[in-house]
Formats: C-alpha cells, sequence, structure tokens
C-alpha cells in the first residue's frame, strides 16, 4: 500500500483533526494535500475506512474491541505518513506524531515496559482518551521518580 503512495508530510506538525461537519474529501490529508495513488487503491482504502466506521456498534455488541490496524511498509518519502494523516483525518480521528526516542527515553526513566504501555493503550475504546491517560500516566511516574530520588 505505502509503496504507492506519494506525498509530503509537514514537518512539526503534531495533531490531525478534521473540524468540518462533512467528511472531507477522500484522500485529503492537510493543507490540500492529496495522497497520490492508484485510484482503485485509494477506493479499496476508502471502503476499508467506511466498512470499520459502520460496524462500531457491531464490536460493541460482540464485546470485542473496535480497532483496526494496518502495515504501512517503504522507504522514507514513499508517502506512509501522509497515507497515515490522510485516513485519520477522513475517519475526524486525532493523529498524535510521537517521536518515539523520546518515548523510549520516557519509558526507561519511569520504568515501564512496551508491553504495559501496548496494554494499557489497547484497553480503551477511545485512543485519545488512551494517549491522554498513558501520558499522564508516565508524567505521574516521572514525577514520584523526582520525588524519591531527592
Amino acid at each position: 500500500m505505502a509503496g504507492n503512495t506519494v506525498a509530503g508530510s509537514v514537518p512539526g506538525e503534531r495533531s490531525v483533526r478534521s473540524r468540518a461537519h462533512e467528511a472531507p474529501a477522500p484522500g485529503y490529508v492537510r493543507h490540500g494535500r492529496e495522497v497520490v495513488m492508484d485510484p482503485a487503491l485509494k477506493e479499496s482504502v476508502i471502503a476499508d475506512l467506511d466498512r470499520f466506521l459502520r460496524r462500531r456498534d457491531y464490536y460493541r455488541r460482540i464485546g470485542k474491541a473496535w480497532k483496526r490496524g494496518y502495515l504501512l511498509y517503504g522507504p522514507p518519502g514513499t508517502g506512509k505518513s501522509s497515507l497515515v494523516a490522510a485516513m485519520a483525518n477522513y475517519l475526524r480521528f486525532n493523529l498524535y506524531d510521537l517521536d518515539p526516542s523520546h518515548i523510549q527515553e520516557l519509558l526507561s526513566e519511569v520504568e515501564v515496559t512496551p508491553a504495559e504501555v501496548s496494554e494499557m493503550l489497547l484497553r480503551s475504546e477511545d485512543p485519545d482518551v488512551a494517549l491522554q491517560e498513558f501520558v499522564e500516566f508516565l508524567q505521574d511516574k516521572k514525577k514520584q521518580g523526582r520525588r524519591t530520588s531527592k
């Protein structure tokens, strides 16, 4: 999927949220940019996203987490991040661009394993809430560590 995409990302952008009342046009990224990809593949992705949105109540009824994952691969600069931004925008989901080295540094400071992080994030049905809880958890752990080291 990602190998067929080409588009640049906006450096330093931390959150993508559609503020329009109507869903943005399929393929819209940010600042009017489009993800350039095979039209049939784009329609397939959009159909999958629409199906994902329609099935929320179904997943709630059967007691399963309402989640959807994609594995994007390809060399740098082929549009993986732009495709993710376009998908988040289309779904009206927040998108958090986290620096992995910073997260790893925080995790080592508060002695939390990646498995604990995954478990915490997967428990919540609302990814925004999960991420906010995770950040608050890390901040609290870091403060506790500072208090005990004084």
